[in-house]
């Protein structure tokens, strides 16, 4: 082929034409060691620490080339190279044994996710960039590693004879260099200095006669950012893009609901000798929650709110020797609410009383429609 041809020459097709040759080469490698040591300290105290060391690296070669890339050779848009380090995670956990079955825990661990390479980017980022006056430029092409401190408080307390547990802890989790996805229509990766998550969990059991036992769990959860990053807007920004790209803002809460509960119950009978039946009942809810910040470029007041859900879960059985037949409903109730899209974006105010865009199309992410069968299964 004859150099210096423009893309619509090499391909002929129109430049705005949609296809481009995209290549990715990546591999990771890693080795590690790791040591765990227990200690008994008194007839009540019990120390563990442990720790691993890792070393982890990926080589990467991109190239996208194409209409849909704004370029015509895999040289003008190759990236590559590699990127190493050797992260070193330790824990540490004490023990109180009041009684046998009775302790009480403090745990502290830290926890390590290796950087990466983001994707090569097509011309769908360049169009959703424009609007802020920026170019692909301002995206990473790798990302770091980011980590997290987990310190936890909880306690294991069994009465009853056995028919009673209760767990319960507190947690508190900090984290740096968080890995945060933002989508432009191919999307890349960014490090957002820190983040922070706090909660409480509770979680039961309890059979208060033999054929009967109950269990249930429930979770309160806060985890925000504590510091923003955003892309200032360049020269030539749209009206209501002046306010730059917020890949996250200080304060914003993760996507994902505050409160979850978990409640069951089944009851066991026998049917002679050699066969038993049983019935179980399940139920789930959790509620509902943001998935982008009001004001923020993401936000949508029709697409950004995950509403509240819940989920029931039937089930008839009987078990003979090692055979368990059962009939079951799932999703009983057919809910059908969850997230969706369409509806106003590219917001230029907080309420979005005015948008650049809308969809008309909507389309739900719901739960799997109700599930009525029957299950035969074979445990030996």
């Amino acid at each position: 082929q004859a150099s210096g041809l423009g893309v619509a020459q090499r391909y002929g097709v129109p430049f705005q034409g949609f296809f481009s040759n995209i290549f990715e080469s990546i591999q990771d490698t890693e080795n590690a060691a790791f040591a765990d040591l227990t200690f008994r300290l008194t007839d009540n105290w019990r120390f563990s620490t442990g720790a691993r060391v890792s070393y982890v690296a990926t080589s990467f070669s991109e190239s996208n080339y194409g209409p849909n890339s704004f370029t015509s050779s895999p040289s003008q848009s190759q990236v590559s190279g590699r990127i190493a380090e050797t992260p070193f995670t330790p824990k540490f956990s004490l023990q109180y044994l009041f009684t046998p079955d009775m302790l009480v825990y403090a745990n502290a661990a830290k926890g390590f996710r290796a950087g990466g390479v983001n994707q090569a980017l097509t011309s769908a980022t360049v169009g959703s960039l424009a609007r802020f006056g920026l170019t692909t430029a301002v995206f990473p092409k790798t990302y770091e590693s980011d980590f997290v401190w987990n310190y936890e408080l909880g306690t294991k307390v069994g009465f009853w004879d056995g028919r009673a547990q209760v767990n319960a802890a507190v947690y508190d989790l900090e984290w740096r260099n968080v890995q945060t996805f933002y989508f432009t229509g191919d999307g890349a990766v960014f490090n957002v200095p820190s983040a922070r998550s706090r909660g409480v969990e509770l979680e039961g059991q309890l059979r208060p006669f033999r054929p009967l036992t109950l269990n249930a769990a429930l979770a309160r959860t806060v985890s925000k950012y504590t510091s923003g990053l955003i892309i200032p807007s360049g020269p030539g920004a749209q009206p209501g893009a002046t306010n730059g790209v917020a890949i996250a803002v200080d304060g914003q809460a993760f996507a994902q609901p505050k409160y979850t509960v978990d409640l069951g119950a089944r009851y066991d009978f026998a049917l002679g000798e050699t066969m038993k039946a049983y019935a179980r009942v399940d139920y789930r809810w959790f509620d509902s929650f943001l998935t982008a910040v009001p004001g923020t470029s993401q936000y949508s007041p029709d697409s950004s709110k995950v509403p509240a859900q819940k989920n029931i879960n039937l089930r008839l059985g009987l078990e003979w020797n090692s055979l368990d037949v059962s009939l079951f409903a799932l999703n009983l109730t057919d809910e059908m609410k969850g997230a969706q899209t369409g509806g106003r974006s590219s917001c230029s105010n907080a309420d979005c009383s005015t948008y650049g865009t809308y969809t008309y199309g909507r389309t739900i992410s719901a739960p799997t429609p109700r599930q009525v069968g029957l299950q035969v299964a074979y445990r030996r």
